[in-house]
């Protein structure tokens, strides 16, 4: 699908928009195509200031047995495995400090601590994967 035909959405961290549209819809949506090149530096994604693609929790996390598998990508989304399903839960993540948060695609939200580079979520425990040579 070209770009051009997808649409964006842009959460601003205060819940304003800065167009001043209240919300409601109207049915007005802007439609145009851009890339992550002409956004500019504005609107990298970003965790704690960083672009996400540099933050430390950037990476693949695995419960002990290696059935639970979260890849958090450096676009602020995260893929979820479990077991053979591959992409069982997929969606966006936020951090703050030590904290994630994470809400998949259907809306479904969950949280977790990072504490000592082990990630403790939903009663799981996550370590971080070894990298692959």
């Amino acid at each position: 699908m070209p770009l051009a035909s997808r649409s964006l959405r842009i959460d601003i961290a205060d819940g304003t928009d800065p167009t001043g549209h209240d919300g409601s819809d109207d049915g007005q949506r802007w439609q145009g195509g851009c890339d992550a090149a002409s956004l500019g530096p504005w609107f990298a994604p970003t965790v704690d200031g960083m672009t996400t693609d540099e933050h430390p929790y950037v990476g693949m996390w695995v419960t002990g047995d290696g059935r639970i598998r979260h890849e958090l990508l450096g676009n602020g989304r995260y893929v979820e495995a479990r077991g053979t399903r591959e992409r069982a839960y997929a969606g966006r993540y936020t951090v703050s400090g030590d904290h994630i948060d994470y809400v998949d695609d259907t809306g479904f939200t969950a949280d977790g601590d990072f504490v000592h580079d082990v990630l403790h979520h939903a009663g799981m425990v996550l370590r971080r994967a070894a990298a692959r040579r």
